[in-house]
């Protein structure tokens, strides 16, 4: 037995592992990053909004990456058409920009940061999502 042969055409190969569990470096946080699919377990304004807030509180955004993404935030809202109007080319290619911006932004953060982003923004929108139903 072992590699697929003329005696033994079968591609079923026996495979092992051996893991060990490794402590977490030293400055990083315990918890893991939730996934940006992974929903709240409270879907209230009050809980979405609690859950950004601590996810934001201990995200491994330094602050000057902090400050960056709540301008870049920021600039996306203010391009936001007004509800009911069709918006104009001009307003479509400054939200393109926002966008184009905040993405390349999270482009340039680490895997575990850029869960963390993702989550964020799930968070908001959602919230935004049942603002508005409200």
């Amino acid at each position: 037995r072992g590699l697929p042969g003329p005696e033994d055409p079968s591609d079923h190969l026996p495979i092992g592992a051996v893991l060990r569990l490794q402590p977490f470096p030293a400055g990083t946080s315990h918890a893991p990053a939730a996934s940006p699919t992974s929903r709240a377990s409270d879907d209230s304004l009050e809980g979405l909004a609690a859950e950004a807030e601590e996810l934001w509180d201990t995200c491994t955004l330094d602050a000057a990456q902090r400050e960056r993404w709540l301008a870049l935030g920021s600039a996306l809202a203010d391009t936001k058409p007004v509800a009911g109007k069709k918006p104009s080319s001009e307003e479509l290619a400054a939200m393109q920009r926002a966008k184009d911006a905040r993405d390349a932004f999270v482009a340039g953060l680490g895997p575990g940061q850029q869960a963390e982003v993702a989550r964020l923004l799930d968070l908001q929108k959602r919230e935004a999502k049942l603002r508005e139903r409200l």
